[in-house]
């Protein structure tokens, strides 16, 4: 979709799809991944974009395979990318549930965020998990551990018992609390030791 050249005005074109100093591809882009995020089909997202843009909006499987590739590859980048250069005080674990399709049991998406030794929160990681079992969160942390995640001085899990079971494996040498959704109070002590 190209913009409009506008001509006789010294007024610069502005559309009131996409505001000012978007790009065309960048502003179709950010729509097509933001329809297959909310589990638009690609029918839907079609749909969706002739009825807002025209008929002549209409997405070919080329371009929708393109910007899906696109995507699959910038997750794998970030979701593989080492974290030894990361240094948190708070290591936070826990899991939320999601229906991928209508109709199917809800599976687990396991997530790792934290608080760096400077303040700033940050996402560690995300993981499809096929359940919430010790062996599934048992990975998730030997996976962390093999990334390079140094050691944090606390971590806080939430109550599912395959975490409670796995915690003890979580990285470094601090306290893990267990059953918390926000962090405790500053616990600086190096021998592992649970506190429930």
């Amino acid at each position: 979709m190209a913009r409009p050249k506008l001509r006789g005005t010294t007024q610069a074109f502005a559309s009131r799809l996409f505001g000012k100093g978007v790009t065309e591809s960048n502003a179709l882009e950010s729509l097509v991944i933001a329809g297959f995020v909310r589990g638009l089909s690609v029918c839907d997202v079609e749909n969706t974009l002739a009825d807002t843009l025209g008929a002549e909006a209409a997405l070919s499987k080329s371009t929708v395979s393109r910007v899906c590739q696109g995507i699959g590859q910038e997750f794998e980048r970030w979701a593989t990318r080492p974290l030894d250069d990361l240094e948190l005080d708070y290591l936070f674990l826990d899991a939320s549930m999601f229906k991928v399709h209508l109709g199917a049991r809800a599976e687990p998406v396991l997530a790792a965020s934290g608080i760096t030794t400077n303040g700033a929160s940050v996402f560690v990681v995300l993981a499809a998990g096929g359940s919430e079992s010790t062996d599934a969160w048992g990975d998730f942390l030997d996976e962390l551990t093999g990334r390079g995640l140094r050691p944090p001085l606390l971590v806080i899990s939430g109550g599912a018992a395959g975490l409670i079971n796995a915690a003890p494996g979580a990285p470094g040498g601090g306290v893990v609390m267990t059953g918390f959704s926000q962090p405790g109070p500053t616990v600086a002590s190096s021998p592992r030791r649970h506190v429930t």
